[in-house]
């Protein structure tokens, strides 16, 4: 997955999250804010609050579940097929969302609140999943431990600039990218947050938009690599010199 990709993912994750806090109070893809908004409600017996961040928590175990098996659903052939149809479905759950939200109207009842806030939460679960799986670099559906790779990646920078090229063991990309990712997390979330004030059911549209926008990108990146593969291929072929008969 390239940084293009992760960025455009990041975009999604924070988006969900902030049309569904809008409208809902309640978090489906950054799951230890949603705990907490799930302890707090059962500590104040406000059963309802609870009822939704539950929900959420479930949701989005089930997406990660689903996700991981769709990824190893088949054991034949490369992983990339696999992960793009982890994405359609992620991107027809979501799109799911979108026309029952807007078939229920813009201010569902508790048990229309409770199937959207679910799928929402199954689609950032198959997301995390498929980040999880193909890039172990910035998350795109929770921003604390990119914040922290961040900062403990800058330090070290700043330390002895002459190590910036190097990464510790573990960790695949550059500090900066995950300070460029969490900035693409907030952007996602303003402007999702600012589209919801005109209307949550259309702020929608972003995520969903931005999510097919990663998969085209994912789409023309494989597509590029396996073109430069065939390439190398050929010239190696041509540069060998013929078997002696």
């Amino acid at each position: 997955m390239n940084r293009g990709t992760v960025l455009l993912l990041a975009v999604v994750g924070a988006g969900v999250d902030a049309v569904m806090l809008v409208a809902f109070g309640v978090l489906t893809a950054a799951q230890t804010g949603n705990t907490i908004l799930l302890g707090v409600a059962l500590g104040q017996g406000r059963w309802a609050a609870g009822l939704a961040a539950g929900t959420s928590v479930i949701g989005f175990v089930v997406g990660g579940g689903v996700g991981q098996l769709i990824i190893d659903g088949s054991r034949t052939g490369s992983g990339s097929p696999r992960i793009a149809r982890a994405l359609i479905v992620e991107l027809l759950l979501l799109t799911l969302v979108l026309v029952g939200w807007w078939i229920v109207g813009p201010t569902p009842g508790p048990e229309g609140q409770e199937v959207l806030v679910a799928l929402a939460a199954i689609a950032m679960g198959i997301q995390s999943s498929v980040t999880l799986r193909l890039h172990a670099g910035p998350t795109t559906t929770y921003v604390t431990g990119t914040l922290t790779t961040f900062t403990t990646g800058m330090i070290r920078w700043l330390r002895s600039p002459r190590d910036v090229t190097r990464r510790p063991a573990g960790q695949p990309e550059q500090p900066w990218m995950y300070g460029v990712t969490w900035g693409a997390y907030l952007a996602g979330a303003v402007v999702a947050a600012l589209l919801s004030l005109q209307s949550p059911v259309a702020a929608l549209l972003l995520p969903i938009g931005v999510l097919a926008l990663a998969m085209l990108a994912a789409y023309l990146n494989r597509s590029a690599s396996r073109a430069n593969a065939a390439m190398s291929a050929e010239a190696s072929r041509s540069a060998s010199p013929g078997r002696p008969g």
